[in-house]
């Protein structure tokens, strides 16, 4: 992808510079969980990553873009984007099935005993 240079106002490169520090803090999904933490929440997080991960794999082996899969599902791109990158960590289970029927995938949510 091209690169495209805009003129920012100072507040402008002021916040992004702002944003940009954020991301870069911020844990993505190829991460590993927080150390420290246990139980069900690790779980739940790792399935979700696991999760996400498979819907992101399954736009790019379609070719989509996040435009695409943001057209068809009506998901904004930017949280399309959040999600990917592990910086939305709860989507509902609405979001993540429009994403997923977006790419054409099934999403199964499954109960063990």
């Amino acid at each position: 992808m091209a690169k495209v240079k805009v003129d920012l106002t100072p507040a402008q490169a002021s916040k992004l510079a702002e944003v940009r520090a954020r991301v870069a803090t911020t844990r993505h999904l190829d991460e590993p969980p927080l150390a420290g933490t246990v139980g069900e929440p690790i779980r739940f997080f790792t399935a979700l990553q696991a999760a996400v991960g498979k819907l992101k794999a399954a736009r790019e082996s379609a070719g989509l873009t996040l435009k695409d899969v943001s057209e068809k599902s009506g998901i904004a791109i930017e949280t399309l984007s959040r999600m990917e990158t592990g910086v939305a960590r709860n989507p509902t289970w609405k979001t993540l099935g429009d994403y997923a029927h977006a790419v054409g995938c099934r999403l199964d949510l499954g109960v063990e005993g």
